[in-house]
């Protein structure tokens, strides 16, 4: 997991929860949480906050406890991730039904690598999301299908995402495309 854009960007997390009014108590669990990210992450084979949250369900079995570390971890991964600052009206859940956290590491790679390359382009992190979104599930699709590496995906299986009524679901031939 790479923490570079966090361990650079989380004191502007800190100081914007400072501003906006959260309590101190809350703003140290963010601050604690990060610097356990960051410290820990080189020698952790964490790919997504959902692996650190993971780890947690391993330590503990209180209910009350990982609720605090979802909501925390949650809005770590907005504010990491998406670039959204907490706005104290909802929780930041992890959402572990996502397509990208059941990715295997060359598919996550291929979106890691989209969204640096956009963030340097400029791109907003709306825009990003966006596409992550329409890319992961795509991709695991692809994965579900028993395709695990780049090289391994037929044309096929990419039409059949795109047009799923195909000559062996229904009779019917894709469209052409032009």
């Amino acid at each position: 997991m790479n923490t570079k854009h966090l361990e650079d960007n989380y004191p502007r997390l800190i100081s914007y929860m400072k501003e906006i009014g959260y309590s101190q108590t809350y703003i140290d669990s963010f601050r604690r949480e990060i610097n356990r990210i960051i410290s820990l992450a080189p020698s952790k084979d964490w790919s997504s906050y959902l692996d650190i949250y993971l780890e947690y369900t391993e330590l503990s079995k209180s209910k009350a406890y990982l609720h605090q570390k979802r909501a925390i971890l949650g809005g770590i991964e907005q504010f990491d991730v998406f670039g959204r600052y907490p706005d104290g009206r909802r929780r930041h859940k992890l959402y572990a039904r996502d397509s990208y956290s059941f990715l295997f590491e060359e598919f996550k790679s291929i979106i890691d690598c989209y969204c640096e390359v956009a963030r340097k382009d400029g791109k907003k992190e709306s825009t990003i999301y966006g596409r992550i979104n329409s890319a992961a599930p795509f991709l695991l699709s692809l994965q579900k299908k028993g395709m695990h590496a780049l090289d391994k995906i037929s044309e096929k299986a990419v039409m059949g995402f795109f047009f799923p009524l195909t000559e062996q679901n229904y009779g019917a031939v894709p469209p052409k495309i032009i």
